[in-house]
């Protein structure tokens, strides 16, 4: 049977989730930044299927830090 899920599990979910998304965000931020991109352009993983949209848009843009050492 299904029950109602009670104030302390939804208090625990959302910490993991929470927790969770901020693992995966602050690395993908970092590596923007790296790239030459601004850092926020890591949020997209929040999106669904951002991290998709993020992945095939570094891999294939030409990454801004790449023309100022030329």
């Amino acid at each position: 049977m299904l029950r109602s899920i009670g104030s302390a599990e939804l208090i625990v979910l959302l910490v993991l989730l929470f927790g969770s998304s901020i693992i995966t965000i602050v690395p993908l931020c970092r590596i923007t930044e790296r790239a030459g991109y601004s850092g926020w352009w890591g949020l997209l993983n929040l999106v669904p299927f951002g991290s998709l949209v993020w992945a095939y848009f570094l891999a294939f843009t030409k990454w801004p830090r790449d023309s100022s050492h030329g």
